[in-house]
């Protein structure tokens, strides 16, 4: 708690004024009334010392936030009680709420009350959280001024309170990637490697099911079809990798600006399709990997939906910081991971060295899904009702790939539209 005490300029002047005028009226009665006049001036500045030290002792404060934990958009509740506890009314008392950010400041204005003796007033001011990020909250400043304005004290009241602002969550349906069988046409939703020398169990036959999945000598005995379930060897994890590579294109200092406000949207624009895809994925309890290519290559793992804080407060704090670009980190994780795992590719606009990446994936049997977000995308008339349209412009034969779905998005809000056909 901090206290300080300012002087009021101008009621100064008017007081030196005042005392002026009594030392003006003491000498032209020859000084008949001297103590007198001195006696009443020195009483009413006495008086009005007095008020604003009552006012200051019996001035109590408390502060309070509706909830610590929003999503961007949300709005804050603010609530402060104040309350006079004193027999003397409080004439000029000024009060604002401050709430600091990592990235600015935001401040209210001053609101200017008056109390009466043991009044209480609670007072609430609202604030849209528009951009994730953290929040300081719980500091409140009070001015507090003598009946005549001449001195004005201070007082700042500091009780950190952290509110996290989360990214927007859309919602999205998960996409899948159909694998065809060479053996009865078969078509599944997964497309993960069994290892054929280990047999899970056996069971009867079932319509869809692979004629190199039946057992022959058990089929034999038993008079009925029976097939044999392997066990996996592939991976069943989903990994969703975050671009958060530091562009470094020059930019002259008239377009630092809108570059720097671009370059903050799209970050914004980013976390927000990750959460949703995050959201989706950990309700449906998938067994979830996130890894952002920020310098500090964050990662964050969960398998239900009671791990989606941890994922939140990652992409929360998420600034495009990495030193590698986002094509380079891939090629470098996915040397860790096994065969036929599922990667979600969140990241900016595409460019021909990532799509490159995005074939070597393909190839190596990762089932692979790309969000791309780019503010510059236009699309064609008969596009425009359909935002996840797959552009048809980007060549190397990329979209003839099976195991590839790439989705262009101009804003991170379309991620909850239907996936295209392709």
């Amino acid at each position: 708690m901090t206290r300080v005490v300012e002087v009021n300029p101008g009621a100064m002047v008017k007081v030196l004024a005042v005392v002026a005028g009594a030392l003006f009226l003491v000498l032209i009665t020859g000084s008949k009334f001297f103590y007198l006049v001195a006696a009443l001036v020195l009483g009413v500045l006495l008086m009005d010392g007095l008020v604003l030290w009552f006012n200051i002792v019996f001035l109590v404060s408390t502060f309070h936030i509706s909830t610590s934990v929003l999503t961007a958009g949300d709005t804050l509740t603010i609530q402060y009680r104040i309350l006079n506890n004193s027999i003397l009314p409080i004439f000029h008392l000024s009060v604002k709420p401050v709430i600091s950010k990592e990235l600015g400041e935001v401040a209210f204005d001053f609101r200017h009350y008056a109390f009466r003796p043991y009044e209480i007033q609670q007072i609430e001011r609202q604030l849209k959280c528009d951009r994730r990020g953290f929040y300081t909250a719980g500091e409140i400043v009070m001015k507090l001024s003598d009946p005549l304005k001449v001195f004005t004290w201070t007082k700042t009241r500091l009780k950190p309170i952290e509110v996290a602002v989360y990214p927007r969550v859309y919602p999205y349906q998960r996409q899948r990637i159909e694998a065809i069988e060479l053996f009865g046409a078969r078509r599944s939703r997964d497309q993960h490697k069994t290892d054929k020398t280990s047999v899970k169990s056996v069971r009867k036959y079932l319509e869809g099911d692979s004629a190199r999945m039946i057992h022959w000598p058990l089929t034999a005995k038993m008079g009925e079809i029976q097939v044999k379930e392997y066990a996996s060897s592939s991976s069943n994890k989903t990994y969703v990798f975050v671009d958060g590579y530091l562009q470094t294109e020059k930019v002259y200092e008239s377009q630092m600006p809108a570059a720097n406000k671009e370059a903050a949207l799209l970050a914004d624009g980013i976390a927000e399709m990750a959460a949703s895809i995050l959201t989706a994925l950990l309700k449906d309890a998938c067994d979830t990997v996130m890894v952002i290519n920020d310098r500090r290559r964050t990662e964050a793992h969960g398998r239900n939906y009671r791990h989606l804080s941890s994922f939140m407060e990652k992409l929360t704090a998420f600034i495009p910081d990495g030193a590698l670009s986002f094509s380079e980190f891939l090629k470098r994780e996915s040397s860790r991971f096994q065969d036929g795992a599922e990667l979600i590719l969140v990241c900016g606009p595409l460019n021909s060295e990532m799509l490159e990446t995005l074939r070597g994936l393909v190839k190596r049997n990762f089932r692979v899904f790309c969000y791309s977000l780019d503010f510059n995308l236009v699309f064609e008339a008969e596009a425009v009702t359909h935002a996840l349209e797959v552009s048809k412009t980007l060549d190397f034969g990329i979209w003839a790939l099976a195991g590839l779905k790439i989705f262009k998005l101009s804003e991170a809000r379309e991620v909850s539209r239907d996936a295209p056909k392709r």
